[in-house]
Order: C-alpha cells, then structure tokens, then sequence
C-alpha cells in the first residue's frame, strides 16, 4: 500500500494510515481494511512492540508437602552439617521415646503452619502481580515471532540496534507449561528452543496476500545462514580506551565488499569468526628458524 509500505510512509499507525488514504480515496469498510493491513505487516509485526501488558499470568513454584519432593542445586560450600530434622530421624527408634513422639508431631504442625504461609503468600503475591499480566494462550501449530537478544544469533553484525526487534515465523512445537512452549527454531540457532511466553508474539498472516509474508527490505542472516555478512579475513587489530575500559577491534574485510566497506569492530561481536580471527593472530607470531 502506498500509504503505508513505502519509505516516505514509513509503516504508520492505523490512524496515520487512515488519514492519508482519506486524502485522495474512499471506499466502504475503509476502516476495517487499513486495520487488517496495518496488522498483518511483517515489518510492523517484527520492528514494534505491543503496547499491551506483559504476557502470561504468574505461576509460583508449588510448596513442597514432603521432603525430597521438590530438588533443586545451589553451589554453596561451607555449610553446616544438617541438623536431625524430622525426615532423617529413624522412626522404630522413636516410638520407644515418647518425647521424640511429642517432637515429631510438634515438627509435622510447625510445617504445616509453614506451608499454610507460603501457600498465602504465593496467593498475595500471584493476585498484584497479575494485575499488570494477561493471558495468553496458544495451540501446537500457531505462528509466533521471537523476541530474543540479538548478540546471539547476530555476532557479526554492524549494529545490533538496527535488527528487527523480533524474529520469525516460527511454530509452535509443544506446550512446556502454561507459559513456557517449545517453538521449531531453525537450525543454526546456538539456544534453548523453550520461551516464556512474554517472549512470543501472535503472528498475523494475510490469508488474502501471501506474498506479503515477504519482506521488502534486505533481511539480515544469522553467520550460519548464506547472508551477506561474512568476515573474508581479518587486516588489522588495536585496542582503544572507552569507558574506562580497554578494547580490542579488528580491522575486518567483508566478503564481497571491496575495501572502502572494512570496518573496524569489538572482538566481543565477531564471536561467530574464531577462525579468520585466529588466523590473523597466527600470522602475527614471530617465525622461528
């Protein structure tokens, strides 16, 4: 659409939309029609954010009812050994004591008290923060976009802040939990397949336009992907001072470029090329006869 997908527009909002169509044309259901436009467009869907409160309810840990019930691991050292608590006790030895009797049962109701404490504070804690929380659910099968941190899937590229804030179509593989799901992520992503559901966004496709589901705009592939940003081999390194730290960049020579397109860039965002990098430093030792 002229008035939306073009570089002057710039993918407005619907009111945006609307009102420079209404300068020049008029048909019935106009309204609805922008709406559905507007929505289905993968860039808007990608590039911008729902102005909507963050995704799936809250859902405490269950308050274990016994011992070993519930483990989890901590690396902490130095703890004191453990005390003799109820469920270490040898229970044939108890029943000759009645006051380790009386013990047993005073330990059994301060648990439960214990547990009828955490249970209301889960509660108390569940009821404020779903306040800023709403649900959201979606079946095996669904179309969702991606929201997950750029550094990565995308080492190599220039600036991170010029990608696309989500990723995808992607589909949705099983349901983990009521708010964590198992999307089908391509292969040479280097992550967990499993989100939360604050990370994932519905994907709207245009039933009518399916071409649509293409973008217009070069898309940026991940270094395992045949995209265009590919280090041909690394020229140079030095190492700059900038917020009280010291850095090291490289001098890159992209594939396909020529040489007015070398750039310098952090040795922190060129993770995905170990190898042209240590070659370059290879060719740096001195040589011994």
């Amino acid at each position: 659409m002229e008035c939306h997908d073009t570089l002057w527009a710039g993918h407005p909002a619907e009111e945006c939309t609307s009102a420079l169509l209404y300068r020049a044309y008029y048909w019935p259901q106009m309204a609805e029609d922008v709406a559905k436009y507007v929505k289905t467009s993968l860039v808007c869907q990608k590039d911008k954010s729902d102005r909507l409160t963050q995704a799936g309810l809250l859902e405490p840990l269950l308050v274990p009812k016994r011992p070993w019930e519930s483990v989890s691991l901590d690396f902490i050292i130095g703890l004191p050994k453990q005390p003799l608590l109820l469920h270490t006790m040898n229970a044939p030895n108890m029943s000759k004591s009645p006051r380790a009797v009386s013990f047993s049962k005073e330990w059994k109701k301060n648990l439960e008290i214990v547990r009828s404490y955490l249970v209301k504070a889960q509660k108390r804690m569940k009821k404020h923060a779903d306040q800023n929380r709403r649900f959201v659910e979606y079946q095996v099968g669904d179309k969702v976009i991606v929201k997950i941190s750029k550094q990565y899937l995308f080492a190599g590229v220039h600036d991170p802040h010029i990608l696309q804030k989500y990723i995808g179509p992607l589909s949705i593989e099983k349901r983990i939990r009521k708010v964590a799901y198992w999307v089908d992520t391509p292969a040479w992503w280097k992550i967990h397949p499993v989100f939360h559901i604050s990370l994932l966004k519905p994907f709207r496709e245009d039933m009518e336009d399916h071409s649509r589901i293409q973008l217009t705009v070069p898309s940026i592939q991940g270094p395992n992907s045949t995209g265009k940003m590919w280090v041909e081999a690394i020229l140079d390194d030095r190492v700059i001072h900038a917020s009280r730290k010291d850095h090291q960049e490289f001098l890159v020579k992209w594939q396909g470029c020529n040489t007015e397109k070398n750039t310098w860039e952090k040795g922190t965002n060129l993770k995905a090329y170990k190898s042209p990098i240590e070659d370059y430093l290879a060719s740096k030792e001195p040589r011994t006869s």
